[in-house]
């Protein structure tokens, strides 16, 4: 509890909050900026998924688990949103805000846990 307590009061400090995603669709909260209402956070999902699938999948496979030569797979490097986020709007420049967000919360359900 007291964890979940210092991590709420920093992502608070960096601008972001947690927002629970329903059951099996996220492992477990996912950080995504404020003001974005968990309705729109759970549709934008499936169709960052889609997205993914069309525009990323060739590289990374859909689960992003395709071995990279630049060194282990997308799904298990030990990535931030920031970092996410940054690659996402750089390649996906011609989507809109919702569509790359949709992105990066899928993305974020690839990485492996540990």
């Amino acid at each position: 509890m007291r964890r979940h307590l210092k991590l709420g009061a920093l992502l608070t400090l960096a601008g972001c909050s947690m927002v629970p995603v329903r059951a099996g669709e996220l492992q477990s909260a996912a950080l995504i900026p404020r003001g974005i209402p968990s309705s729109r956070v759970e549709n934008s999902l499936p169709d960052g998924k889609a997205l993914f699938v069309e525009s990323c999948s060739s590289c990374h496979w859909e689960k992003g688990d395709k071995p990279l030569s630049t060194g282990k797979p997308l799904n298990a490097r030990m990535l931030k949103r920031e970092e996410i986020a940054e690659a996402v709007h750089g390649r996906l420049k011609d989507r809109t805000a919702e569509q790359k967000q949709g992105v990066i919360l899928y993305i974020q359900s690839l990485l492996i846990k540990r």
